[in-house]
């Protein structure tokens, strides 16, 4: 039973480890790792070892096995859940991290100065292992700052403000477009007002799916088909947000899907933009998707325009952020269009 106590301990904490790689390095799978590893280590290594412990030997110092237990089950999960981003971390974390101080280490040196044989080597292990867990603690607080997360919320409002405001624009030239236009130029406004429809629609889904994915199903933030970036609480949200853009083999995510689409609409835009080449210009800066070129790469390698505008690692609310704005540039060059019409 013990062999197996401690092997079964091995595994986990090197899944756990490898987690955290897989999380540094912005991998797919870290969050199925992490969940693993610390989940089976809270609810069934330490019950175990606890167990197991107690009939042996541990009868004589069960406060003492009692309070380590509570306090390793209550860390550890406080740990997984503030990972994963999940609620009820705060709480777990209050609790977790001064109870190692406050209940561990008061009754382990009850029985430290109880016992006839003190063990200088046991004292000083646990005594490294209290600064481990405050040094732990203090890098697992350890987050972007408020204010930051609430600036980029700010610009999502404002590009959001913006969007409404052209919309607003763009409807009153299509009605004036309409009725002041022959046949043939009405059916180029009505197919320009589709494909932004559609592609705005792409847009929005994206954005409702990676609130959905990062928040939960059920997250305050998405009222129907609209957004409330105010109430999204997985700001900082990362390895989800990787893995739904680039995909699991860094191709095959949403924003490779998004960039086909806006080089379509671009090239669709631009076609009827020939005989205009400031309105062309215009255009093709507003929705360029060329490859980016880094000076500290060199020039024989290029970043690709998704990677470059949804990187790896980005926080969810950047990218929701970058996804409302090139919304913005869509609706700049859907009036931009519009424009060369009157």
């Amino acid at each position: 039973m013990k062999k197996f106590i401690y092997i079964f301990g091995i595994i986990l904490l090197n899944l756990f480890a490898f987690g955290a790689i897989f999380k540094v390095m912005h991998w797919p799978g870290a969050g199925i790792l992490i969940t693993v590893g610390l989940g089976l280590f809270a609810l069934i290594f330490l019950p175990l070892a606890f167990f197991n412990n107690y009939r042996g030997e541990g009868k004589k110092q069960f406060s003492l096995h009692l309070s380590g237990f509570i306090c390793a089950l209550i860390c550890i999960s406080g740990a997984l859940f503030k990972v994963q981003h999940w609620p009820g971390s705060g709480i777990m974390l209050i609790i977790g991290v001064p109870l190692p101080f406050l209940y561990f280490l008061p009754v382990y040196l009850y029985h430290h100065n109880k016992a006839k044989e003190k063990s200088v080597i046991n004292f000083l292990g646990v005594m490294f292992l209290m600064l481990y867990i405050s040094v732990f603690s203090a890098f697992l607080s350890l987050s972007v700052g408020k204010e930051i997360l609430n600036s980029m919320v700010t610009m999502y409002e404002d590009f959001s403000k913006t969007n409404e405001l052209y919309t607003l624009k763009n409807n009153m030239d299509y009605l004036k477009l309409e009725s002041s236009l022959p046949l043939e130029k009405k059916q180029k406004v009505e197919k320009i007002k589709t494909k932004t429809i559609e592609l705005e629609k792409t847009i929005e889904s994206i954005k409702i799916d990676l609130i959905k994915g990062t928040d939960g199903i059920n997250s305050p933030a998405i009222k129907g088909n609209k957004i409330e970036i105010g109430k999204f609480s997985a700001r900082e949200e990362s390895s989800f947000t990787t893995n739904f853009m680039h995909g699991a083999d860094g191709a095959s995510g949403m924003a490779v899907e998004l960039k086909t689409k806006i080089v379509d609409y671009r090239e669709f835009l631009l076609s009827i933009l020939k005989d205009n080449q400031a309105k062309y210009q215009n255009i093709n800066k507003l929705l360029n998707t060329s490859d980016i070129t880094d000076s500290n790469i060199g020039e024989a390698q290029k970043i690709p325009w998704e990677v470059q505008f949804f990187q790896n690692g980005t926080y969810a609310i950047v990218i929701l952020t970058n996804l409302e704005c090139l919304e913005t540039r869509i609706k700049m060059s859907e009036a931009e269009l519009l424009s060369s019409f009157k």
